[in-house]
């Protein structure tokens, strides 16, 4: 029997999503005309269609997870959609390295990056989306807080995993961490 797989984008206590909100965020910079934008959302959109139709890996084979396309000038790009986070077991990141021109240096672009964590419930693995974030250099202190603050997500979520799955808000203190 398939799986069937169940995005969740957490909603904080204050109403926000940030993951969600990040992606949004790219789309609209991306349809009021910025090409840069526009490339790193239609690749987002593609990776998330990937997952959905495949669901997210196990963990030995989470960094094996890759999406082949074609860009708009006729580049063959592979993306390494999946990392596992080690130091934070269970937390993966979904990542989209992007970059004007395949040939132009990797300072020249940036690296979207979302956490997320699986749970499997009978036929379905829900997908929880924590936060997202755009760097632009390769260590961010910005993605450790965010890796950190999806940790403690995770553990809450693993207290009462129903309060995520049925569509309530975020009990614990996010926004603090």
């Amino acid at each position: 029997m398939d799986k069937n797989i169940e995005f969740i984008f957490v909603e904080f206590p204050n109403g926000s999503q940030p993951a969600l909100e990040t992606i949004i965020s790219i789309g609209q910079l991306g349809i009021q005309g910025d090409p840069f934008y526009y490339d790193l959302g239609t690749y987002i959109r593609k990776g998330l269609l990937s997952l959905e139709e495949t669901g997210i890996p196990e963990w030995h084979l989470v960094n094996d997870y890759r999406l082949v396309e074609i860009t708009s000038k006729g580049y063959k790009v592979t993306f390494n959609l999946l990392k596992r986070l080690d130091y934070n077991f269970p937390l993966i990141e979904f990542r989209i390295n992007w970059r004007y021109s395949p040939a132009d240096p990797v300072d020249q672009g940036v690296a979207f990056r979302m956490i997320l964590f699986t749970h499997e419930e009978e036929s379905t693995q829900y997908v929880l989306f924590t936060d997202a974030v755009i760097k632009t250099e390769r260590s961010s202190s910005e993605f450790k807080q965010i890796a950190e603050a999806s940790y403690l997500i995770y553990q809450d979520f693993k207290k009462d995993p129903s309060k995520y799955l049925g569509g309530e808000k975020v009990e614990q203190e996010t926004e603090n961490v």
